[in-house]
């Protein structure tokens, strides 16, 4: 659900990400800082360094009334995990490769206008998920699209840009070879086997498929799309209807739940929110308190 705005934030925290957006992470936090000093409020900046830094950096952030990410969905997961207090109010200042969660929240992007939204806007509950010691509040996939991410990391050079996705998706889908998963929901083991899994909590996977109706980010419930076969044809078939969702025969199958669990006869990939998190097993719980954005 979305409420009223608290009131206006004194003590604002700042963590950015320096090299997201090929590097204009640095610049757009230095002119979010003059945004918010022109409107009266004196934030504090703080830089990651290296991946896994945000957490630290959310932790000393404690005492904030507001903190602000700089940089991608990834970025923004990091600093959630680290926040001592879920209920402290969350802005994003998107500035990744597919800033999903941005775009389904229509968040601004240009400094200035996102000042306004962090110290006029309404905050947006979001529900978030454990995924062995990370959280997610996008998506998990288990099967293909994770070895989709488990190349790209294999093969990058230099930053990720949605065109190293593609070459990616290209190169897994040549080779690719489904393993037969087994799903439980809810401590209920569904019959017989798929090829794959997402559980999903945005409305869209990768900000352009939609698979289901009436998705929300705050209803104590994730999607869990489910492939039967994850064989190639069944892919190409599942990316048209992701494309044209009113097309009918959709291979895909649809639940909702708060606990999942997904195994395999061998270890197979699996990427939380875009990054490579693991092998099966892996159980997904919905934590029982929600995070907080700021939105428009």
């Amino acid at each position: 659900m979305t409420q009223e705005a608290p009131a206006r934030p004194r003590r604002v925290w700042i963590i950015a990400n320096p090299v997201s957006g090929r590097g204009r992470g640095e610049q757009r936090a230095l002119e979010l800082v003059r945004a918010f000093q022109a409107r009266g409020v004196t934030p504090e900046l703080l830089r990651t360094s290296a991946r896994g830094d945000a957490p630290r950096l959310a932790r000393m952030a404690s005492s904030a009334d507001l903190v602000v990410v700089i940089g991608g969905d990834g970025t923004l997961g990091e600093v959630l995990s680290g926040l001592t207090d879920p209920s402290t109010p969350v802005g994003l200042l998107p500035c990744g490769t597919a800033n999903v969660l941005a775009r389904a929240l229509e968040l601004p992007t240009r400094p200035e206008r996102a000042a306004e939204v962090f110290l006029r806007g309404r905050l947006q509950e979001l529900d978030v998920a454990r995924v062995g010691a990370r959280l997610a509040h996008l998506v998990v996939g288990i099967g293909f699209d994770a070895r989709i991410v488990q190349n790209v990391e294999a093969h990058r050079r230099g930053p990720i840009t949605k065109a190293v996705y593609v070459t990616g998706a290209l190169r897994t889908l040549a080779r690719y070879r489904p393993v037969p998963l087994r799903v439980t929901l809810d401590g209920g083991l569904l019959p017989g086997e798929v090829g794959m899994v997402w559980i999903a909590n945005t409305p869209k996977y990768a900000d352009f498929l939609r698979f289901a109706r009436d998705t929300r980010l705050d209803d104590g419930l994730w999607e869990v799309y489910l492939f039967p076969t994850g064989r190639r044809a069944e892919l190409v078939r599942a990316l048209v209807h992701g494309l044209l969702p009113r097309l009918p025969g959709s291979p895909i199958r649809v639940h909702r739940a708060r606990s999942i669990r997904v195994e395999a006869a061998e270890p197979v990939p699996y990427q939380v929110d875009g990054d490579l998190g693991g092998t099966t097993p892996v159980s997904v719980e919905l934590l029982p308190e929600r995070f907080r954005l700021v939105v428009p």
